[in-house]
């Protein structure tokens, strides 16, 4: 997607611009907390229990799934896994 954006020359809608922040944001965190990209990686494959079961990855699309995602991995940080 970002590939098409800079080959046509176009902008990003605030919306979106909003979530490519949020995902960099997100994978930063993650990689700090999980110790590398590659662990972060793997566990954005795998159903997470925090997120009922559902793969991290498949929640990207939305602002509101970046943040579920997001709080997910703040409660992996500080030991909630409640």
């Amino acid at each position: 997607t970002f590939q098409r954006y800079e080959r046509e020359q176009k902008k990003l809608n605030p919306q979106d611009s909003e979530k490519v922040l949020k995902i960099v944001a997100l994978f930063q965190t993650g990689e700090s907390v999980f110790g590398s990209a590659d662990a972060f990686r793997r566990w954005m494959d795998k159903p997470a229990y925090g997120l009922g079961n559902q793969v991290p990855f498949d929640l990207l699309h939305t602002s509101g799934g970046i943040d579920l995602i997001t709080d997910e991995v703040v409660r992996i940080e500080y030991g909630d896994l409640a």
